[in-house]
C-alpha cells in the first residue's frame, strides 16, 4: 500500500469522469416483484482522466506519469488521488458527544450522501460546539479515526475541517500512451478506481 501521489501534470485537460459504483443483487420472480440486496454500504469512486499533452523533452512529464505507473506494478499497488473539486471539508460534523465515547471516523458529506474519510491528508481544525480544539487534545490516525484524550461533553457537535485523498488502484495492467508529436505524448482515457483498504 503506496502513500504516493498521483502527480499534478499540466497536460491533464477535460474531459474527466468522476463516478461511483454500488454492489446490488437483483432477483426477479416470475410474479415480477424485484428481490434485492445491497452488499456495499459505501461506493466505489471511479475516475478516468485524459492528459492531452504528455512532454518527454524538456518537462519530462511523461516520465512522471509512467514512472509512477511502474512503480505501482500497474494495478497491483494503490495510490493517493487529490480530486481537484472534491478534496476539503468544512464545518464537517463527524458526530455528538455523550461524555465517555473517545474516537470518531472523520467523515464527508458529498450531495447529501455521507461516507468515511480514510485518507485525510490535512487537518486545519477541529472543533467542538463550534470552539476549536487544542491540537493536543485529540490525534487522527493515517486512517482517518479521530481521537480525543478526553471524551467530548455530552451533546457537544464535533466537527473537522481539512484534505483528504482518495485511495485508488488502476483499473489495468497495461498502459496506452500515444505518440503524436517528436516525444509528445497522450493518454486519452487513464482509468483507476477507488480502492478502500484502510480499517479503522
Amino acid at each position: 500500500m503506496s502513500n504516493e501521489v498521483l502527480p499534478d501534470l499540466p497536460g491533464l485537460t477535460f474531459d474527466m469522469k468522476c463516478n461511483s459504483q454500488f454492489a446490488t443483487v437483483i432477483h426477479t420472480p416470475a410474479n415480477g416483484q424485484e428481490v434485492r440486496g445491497s452488499f456495499s454500504a459505501y461506493p466505489i469512486w471511479l475516475f478516468s482522466l485524459h492528459y492531452s499533452l504528455l512532454d518527454d523533452n524538456e518537462y519530462a512529464d511523461l516520465q512522471a506519469l509512467h514512472g509512477f505507473i511502474l512503480r505501482r506494478r500497474g494495478s497491483f499497488d494503490s495510490f493517493l488521488y487529490s480530486h481537484p473539486n472534491a478534496h476539503s471539508v468544512s464545518g464537517q460534523t463527524v458526530g455528538t458527544g455523550d461524555g465517555s465515547r473517545t474516537d470518531w471516523p472523520l467523515l464527508r458529506t458529498w450531495g447529501g450522501f455521507t461516507e468515511p474519510v480514510e485518507n485525510p491528508n490535512q487537518i486545519d481544525e477541529v472543533t467542538l460546539d463550534g470552539v476549536v480544539a487544542d491540537t493536543g487534545s485529540y490525534s487522527v490516525s493515517t486512517a482517518g479515526l479521530l481521537s480525543f484524550s478526553t471524551p467530548p461533553s455530552n451533546g457537544a457537535v464535533i466537527q473537522w475541517g481539512g484534505s483528504y485523498y482518495f485511495r485508488c488502484r488502476f483499473e489495468a495492467d497495461l498502459t496506452d500512451f500515444t505518440e503524436f508529436a517528436t516525444r509528445i505524448y497522450s493518454h486519452e482515457d487513464f482509468q483507476f478506481r477507488g480502492s478502500p483498504v484502510n480499517k479503522l
